[in-house]
């Protein structure tokens, strides 16, 4: 698994590949909310377009960085195109939760 960040736009857009698990989360839980702390824009993007499983604990994940940037008084957003990953995000409701996006213009375009 692998976590780059980038801006565009003033937007922090964090991009996760590989799979998304327990087994892989690792340090890279710590990566990501060094980035959300160190980034000068409230703004966040999580982009798992290249992500191919996820689990409940990177559910988790997302939404404790989803509280952070609100605790900030930020935007949050999250990019899904794989089908099965997208279907967890809407069975567990989190679409409800914070908007979901299909690709990065659509999301900066929202966010």
């Amino acid at each position: 698994m692998n976590v780059e960040m980038k801006i565009v736009s003033n937007i922090n857009v964090l991009s996760i590949s590989g799979n998304f698990t327990f087994n892989t989360l690792g340090d890279i839980r710590n990566t990501l909310k060094k980035d959300i702390a160190s980034a000068s824009s409230a703004k966040f993007l999580v982009d798992l377009t290249q992500v191919g499983l996820i689990d409940s604990t990177a559910l988790g994940t997302i939404i404790s960085i989803y509280k952070t940037v609100l605790s900030r008084k930020g935007t949050f957003g999250v990019i899904v195109q794989n089908g099965d990953v997208k279907d967890v995000f809407f069975t567990v409701g989190l679409n409800k939760l914070f908007p979901i996006f299909d690709d990065e213009a659509q999301g900066i375009k929202s966010v």
